[in-house]
């Protein structure tokens, strides 16, 4: 008895060939946001940070000198260069001020719209956070 050997033959990319080209343009805007997603966040908490230094170094000369100008010029001074900070953006507000030595010092420094540099997400409805932050320090200035 003489046996045939069975012979299969596969075909590559018969009834599948635009598999992946649906599965990734079903994925692709999940992906998008995403992405879009993460960087606007990080540019937002970068800006967050940056409005805290400059609420800290605010507090810091204020409490030392007690002029706020000369503290609000600080504080200014420690914020990134445009395009992530204008000169305008930011508001500083004196919470608590020197009563003498020993007493607390507390600046508020503000960001009332964040939009302007909040990346737009395909397909997710923008959202503007405002940023604030508040530093207290101990007053170094011996009252006269």
């Amino acid at each position: 008895m003489h046996t045939k050997g069975t012979v299969v033959h596969l075909r590559r990319g018969g009834r599948e060939h635009g598999a992946s080209a649906v599965e990734f343009a079903l994925v692709l805007p999940i992906l998008v946001v995403l992405v879009f997603g993460i960087v606007t966040f990080g540019l937002t908490f970068f800006r967050w940070q940056a409005v805290q230094s400059a609420a800290r170094e605010a507090a810091r000369v204020y409490a030392v000198t007690d002029d706020f100008d000369a503290a609000e010029t600080a504080g200014r001074s420690v914020l990134p260069s445009p395009p992530f900070f204008s000169s305008s953006d930011v508001e500083f507000v004196v919470v608590d001020s020197c009563d003498g030595r020993g007493s607390p010092v507390t600046i508020t420094a503000r960001v009332e719209n964040n939009a302007d540099y909040v990346i737009e997400i395909p397909f997710v409805p923008t959202r503007s956070v405002d940023l604030s932050s508040t530093a207290t320090f101990v007053c170094e200035r011996i009252s006269r």
